[in-house]
């Protein structure tokens, strides 16, 4: 629970100091926060309180995090029992990163660029 809280009270900080923050460190730390939200609730065995944080966290992201995302919704299928779910959603998020032309997601997996 403390890790929870100390992810909460960090994205605190980072709305509040959202106008002093460049938009890419803004985004950055908000996906780093989503994500760690996500993980914690995983572990607790609440998937479905890890995708409201993401939904609500999320929002006033730019969408090539959102896109990102996706992977935390093919976790969540895979944990579900909803193994093509997950695989299928796992295989966009490939796709997504293999045509990165702007090399958002390759530089994290460069044997992925064509």
């Amino acid at each position: 629970m403390e890790a929870k809280k100390a992810v909460l009270s960090s994205i605190n900080q980072v709305e509040t100091s959202k106008t002093n923050l460049s938009l890419s460190h803004y985004n950055g730390l908000k996906h780093i926060a989503v994500t760690r939200l996500f993980y914690i609730e995983k572990r607790l065995g609440n998937i479905s309180q890890g995708l409201k944080y993401m939904n609500l966290f999320s929002r006033d992201m730019n969408p090539i995090y959102k896109k990102k995302q996706l992977i935390f919704y093919a976790v969540a299928y895979g944990e579900l029992g909803n193994y093509n779910k997950s695989i299928a959603l796992l295989n966009t998020h490939l796709k997504d990163i293999q045509s990165d032309e702007k090399n958002f997601c390759t530089a994290v997996f460069p044997e992925l660029k064509k």
